[in-house]
């Protein structure tokens, strides 16, 4: 081969082999390659080119959670996706993972295509849950009563609560007819909630 001429197809053309060329637009272009051999015949070929836009990385806005909550998380704008750091994802390599953070945590994702890439940052803030202990774990007579006891927070909520005298009170009174697990749950000063229990063994009362 003596010669190549490159028509890019946007005005520009090229001798060189092999060639570059910048285009300043998007758009669809069509490349001719005409090459001369040594025999002073030519030959040519024709191909495209996409020129597309650079990839812009787009998320969903920060949230705040409670401790033991999960959040999906959303990003957009390209092909391939790498979320750091991976700990408390379901997936780091999907547009839509569950996050699942134990503390605060900033979310990187890199978004990209087969030529460019960008970046962004989701912000999770996770707010502690309340410290629910609730008592006592006991055996009593069918027919007797026992109090319950629940702390850590500033609502309660009792269940199941049909042998309760209050579902709201942190300390109920409780007369089981049969051996049952009561949940509380437990709201903090920040809205978060968290559930505790306590199991009331009841025996039959032995007459005689």
């Amino acid at each position: 081969m003596i010669g190549w001429l490159w028509d890019f197809g946007d005005g520009n053309q090229s001798t060189d082999n092999p060639a570059t060329n910048i285009y300043s637009n998007l758009d669809l272009y069509t490349i001719n390659l005409i090459v001369e051999g040594d025999n002073g015949c030519r030959s040519d070929t024709f191909f495209t080119v996409d020129i597309l836009p650079p990839v812009e990385a787009l998320v969903s806005p920060g949230a705040t959670i409670c401790e033991g909550q999960s959040l999906q998380l959303f990003a957009e704008g390209g092909i391939f996706y790498d979320w750091t750091p991976s700990a408390g994802l379901n997936s780091d390599v999907i547009a839509d993972p569950i996050a699942s953070p134990v503390i605060p945590t900033t979310y990187l994702v890199e978004v990209s295509d087969l030529c460019t890439s960008d970046t962004a940052s989701i912000i999770v803030d996770v707010l502690p849950a309340p410290d629910a202990q609730a008592w006592p774990d006991t055996t009593l007579v069918r027919g007797d009563e026992v109090r319950l006891h629940a702390t850590g927070g500033i609502e309660y909520l009792w269940f199941p609560g049909d042998s309760l005298s209050d579902v709201f009170d942190p300390n109920p009174i409780a007369d089981p007819s049969t051996t049952t697990t009561y949940f509380v749950l437990v709201t903090g000063t920040n809205g978060c909630t968290w559930t505790d229990s306590v199991l009331i063994q009841v025996e039959p009362r032995c007459d005689g």
